[in-house]
């Protein structure tokens, strides 16, 4: 049996994955005329007050890279409170989870898989090349507080994504995926309770990879 949803006609349907971005101001525009709107020219005036809002914003982007880091600090600092404050949850329940972080790096990990989030620091004069690397690996890695020896070597992470943060047109600080065009701006929570999903999303990949292995055998 199949469901009907019912969307309000103020509302606009776009897959970002299927439509091209450009293509969402012509959706807006053409909503704006069927709900009564008028679509109005651009004015000099109006594209003024555009390059003097862009100036502006562009000008507290440089101060924020220039002078960000204790910004900087505290929303890293903040990513990983989330995560340990989502593991707390179910490190009783499930068992086998462990978290810890220090000023820089943050591991959460069970028996075989391993989630390791660092603060990267590439300019020491600004923050704006600055990333939170986020690499899982299959393996249990070490605690920030361990100083485990790797005679072969450390494994290599099975995948890895980086974040960066931004400060919007709104004067917040929001981290957004870097290399992506399109992509949501997270806060430090919302960052923190994404990788934590993240982290059991690899937990249960390498554990169904086990287990076809086992079945194989």
């Amino acid at each position: 049996m199949g469901f009907v949803v019912s969307v309000p006609s103020t509302h606009i349907y776009f897959g970002i994955a299927v439509f091209p971005e450009e293509q969402l101001v012509g959706a807006i525009k053409l909503k704006a005329m069927e709900l009564g709107g008028a679509i109005q020219p651009m004015t000099p005036e109006k594209r003024h007050k555009q390059h003097e809002a862009n100036q502006k914003y562009e000008a507290a982007k440089k101060h924020f890279y220039s002078n960000g880091l204790p910004i900087m600090a505290a929303e890293v600092k903040a990513v990983f409170e989330s995560i340990d404050k989502q593991i707390q949850k179910f490190r009783k329940p499930v068992g086998g989870f462990e978290v810890e972080f220090n000023q820089g790096r943050c591991v959460v990990r069970s028996q075989h898989e391993t989630l390791e989030v660092s603060w990267y620091r590439e300019g020491y004069g600004t923050i704006e090349t600055d990333l939170l690397k986020v690499a899982e690996f299959e393996a249990r890695m070490e605690l920030p507080s361990d100083r485990w020896m790797w005679p072969e070597g450390r494994p290599n992470p099975v995948d890895r994504i980086a974040y960066r943060l931004e400060l919007t047109r709104s004067n917040k600080h929001r981290w957004s995926e870097k290399d992506e065009s399109v992509n949501a701006e997270l806060t430090s929570a919302a960052l923190g309770e994404n990788l934590v999903v993240r982290f059991l999303d690899l937990i249960d990949r390498t554990s169904a990879a086990r287990n076809r292995r086992r079945d194989k055998m």
